[in-house]
């Protein structure tokens, strides 16, 4: 039996360059990431602790999987070491594992095959190359993380350890571990009633419940101070199993009373006579702690919360916090843009309660003038910034730096957000609700609406919630210069939003013969299936390979190269790209953003001669893997497409089965 930790050790070899060219690259074609050292830029003057540093390294050194200790840093003076992407490390430790017994169980499969049927030896080297690769392509975009606790206190040695960690091969960003702040004001107790929350009908919440009232198998993470779990309001939506605190043990405990306050605007339990009602009523509510008893945290804490979800399918984040730093953000905190950017769910963020423009390139002649409000700027495509605005639809404003912070380029929308009536931590009657102010408020309201999409749509995609909830907002004018959208929520618009948001895809023979395939319907950001091809090829000679996708709204086709995917009109594409082969049946989202666009697939037809027999994963080599392959599929395990099922029919009888295993062995062998 192959050893499992064979297989681990050798993740060494693995390299995201050798798939991308060095290039992380989106669906569309677009370059979100390069494996490029980038310089710090914090100064002295930057708000970060004093004995903390965090690193990321590269990609292979990432997939090496090492438990980094203080040995590792002893030259910086290490006290402590502490990985905040565990998570994913053991996420990918399990699939190394997982796929190792796949393959080898292959091997007991076969072992119960006729006698005729001989299988020679696994030639481990293979097998771990072959584990390789798969790992290496569903972790190209992986970057480890490490908080790294100095024996120095001290701003000046951390910003000197900086510099020493940039001299190191293997580490991509080093930075100091910025401290960050919750973003709320104006606390007043109150009395318990729904017809307090102006906010339910400012944003037509109402008509949204008509639609849904939400649904338990969404997750939605409150990365905050906490959630008091025991308040009658928000018990039966809160999830104790899943919730974690990254500052001590208490998880559904809340000193500060913010993260509660925040949890029941999203999910206070609705329509039960008693309380408040959120915006989702039936939601999974998970308490991701890093804020204390005094509203601190730090940056390093929420990119392991950040981390943490996305390892447990969270899929969406509130985080009602901001902190200071460079104004250039393409200079500042990399380590957390890396954590957004590996989160693959809805990140909704504040604005701050500065009231300045944070898109400003010289706000003032203030400490304000060189910062920027983070993670509100930062320009990671699953994020949704918002806004505070009150009653009357303006941004909310209390005085010189006081009030909702703002930007047309950052800042997507505005929701409610000044005298918010929720839920609160008090153990006194008058204290189980207040109402309080701040984008802290307005977050929370953006992402109880995310729920309701998702409860509706349990198959969208991060990019098509966002889409529905910009797309769909009240616009307003003195919003007009104030937010990307010019706009402020509605939560039934939303909704519509999706159904609203569709484009069709046609199908074309392209010189085959059939009747007409029916069209299919997709609305973007929802995985749909492609419709199973009918048509039958132009001659004998000939088989179906897939479909070439072109769109109407620009007339270009999808095409693939070293570094991507990307859509352009025949004859522009670059050097070395050719046409996107999607296979049949294959599931897509994110083809248009174009509502009411029309994407044709253009059925592609082959030379038979043209396919190589036995090689049945079309990978050019003909091995033990092709072979373990039609073993799958001969059990049920396993779908081919008519190219694989032509290739897979190595005695050529016109039926896959296991004689067919038996031929390509003999022919491995």
């Amino acid at each position: 039996m192959l050893s499992i930790i064979i297989i681990l050790s050798n993740i060494v070899s693995l390299s995201a360059a050798e798939i991308y060219n060095g290039e992380i690259v989106s669906e569309e074609g677009v370059i979100i990431n390069q494996e490029q050292k980038k310089i710090c830029q914090a100064t002295i003057d930057d708000n970060f602790e004093d004995d903390s540093v965090i690193v990321v390294f590269n990609n292979d050194t990432s997939l090496e999987l090492h438990d980094f200790d203080k040995g590792d840093f002893s030259d910086i003076g290490a006290k402590k070491v502490h990985e905040l992407t565990s998570y994913t490390s053991e996420e990918i430790k399990d699939v190394c594992i997982d796929k190792a017994q796949t393959v080898m169980s292959a091997s007991v499969t076969y072992a119960t095959l006729p006698d005729n049927f001989v299988l020679s030896s696994i030639n481990e080297d293979n097998l771990v190359n072959y584990i390789d690769d798969e790992i290496k392509e569903e972790y190209s975009s992986f970057h480890q993380m490490v908080e790294i606790k100095l024996n120095i206190k001290s701003k000046q040695n951390v910003l000197d350890v900086i510099h020493e960690l940039e001299k190191r091969d293997d580490v991509l960003v080093a930075e100091p571990n910025y401290i960050i702040e919750l973003d709320s004001s104006s606390i007043t107790p109150n009395d318990t009633y729904v017809n307090k929350q102006w906010a339910i009908d400012k944003i037509n919440l109402p008509s949204a419940w008509g639609i849904t009232t939400g649904s338990k198998s969404v997750n939605v993470g409150i990365i905050d101070s906490g959630i008091k779990a025991a308040h009658f309001d928000l018990n039966a939506n809160v999830d104790s199993t899943l919730s974690k605190s990254f500052v001590d043990n208490s998880p559904l405990t809340d000193e500060f009373g913010h993260g509660t306050h925040v949890s029941g605007i999203v999910g206070a339990v609705g329509n039960n006579n008693r309380g408040i009602s959120g915006a989702c009523w039936d939601v999974n509510l998970i308490s991701l702690k890093i804020f204390d008893s005094t509203g601190d945290g730090s940056a390093g804490d929420l990119a392991e919360a950040i981390n943490y979800a996305q390892t447990n399918n969270i899929d969406i984040l509130n985080f009602s916090g901001s902190f200071w730093g460079n104004k250039d953000y393409k200079k500042y905190c990399q380590f957390l843009k890396e954590a957004i950017n590996n989160y693959h769910g809805t990140f909704i963020c504040a604005a701050g309660n500065q009231y300045i423009d944070v898109d400003a390139p010289d706000i003032s002649e203030t400490e304000f003038s060189t910062k920027r409000v983070y993670p509100a700027t930062y320009k990671n495509s699953n994020i949704i910034a918002v806004a505070s605005t009150g009653e009357d639809d303006k941004l909310y404003l209390k005085g010189v730096f006081d009030g909702s912070s703002y930007g047309k380029t950052s800042v997507d929308l505005a929701a409610p957000g000044v005298d918010i009536y929720s839920t609160y931590n008090g153990d006194t009657s008058d204290k189980y609700y207040v109402n309080m102010t701040g984008t802290s408020m307005a977050t929370p309201y953006v992402t109880g609406v995310a729920a309701l999409i998702k409860s509706k749509y349990p198959s969208i995609s991060a990019d098509g919630i966002k889409k529905a909830i910009l797309d769909s907002v009240d616009k307003v004018t003195d919003l007009s210069d104030k937010v990307k959208t010019g706009g402020r929520l509605n939560a039934y618009k939303a909704l519509l939003a999706v159904e609203n948001c569709k484009f069709t895809v046609a199908y074309n023979k392209n010189g085959g013969t059939g009747s007409n395939m029916l069209s299919t319907t997709v609305t973007y950001g929802i995985p749909t299936k492609l419709a199973a091809n009918s048509y039958v090829a132009p001659s004998s000679d000939k088989i179906f390979s897939g479909w070439y996708a072109n769109r109407q709204s620009d007339n270009k086709w999808l095409y693939k190269g070293p570094n991507g995917s990307g859509w352009y009109i025949e004859g522009s594409q670059p050097s070395g790209y050719s046409k996107f082969l999607y296979r049949d049946e294959a599931s897509l989202a994110h083809t248009t953003s174009v509502n009411n666009d029309l994407v044709t697939m253009y059925a592609q037809w082959i030379d038979k001669s043209s396919i190589v027999i036995g090689d049945v994963n079309l990978d050019g080599i003909i091995n033990i893997y092709d072979a373990t392959l039609i073993q799958k599929y001969c059990s049920g395990n396993y779908h081919f497409d008519p190219v694989q099922l032509f290739a897979a029919d190595v005695n050529k009888d016109g039926v896959v089965n296991v004689l067919d295993a038996t031929d390509l062995q003999k022919l491995i062998n």
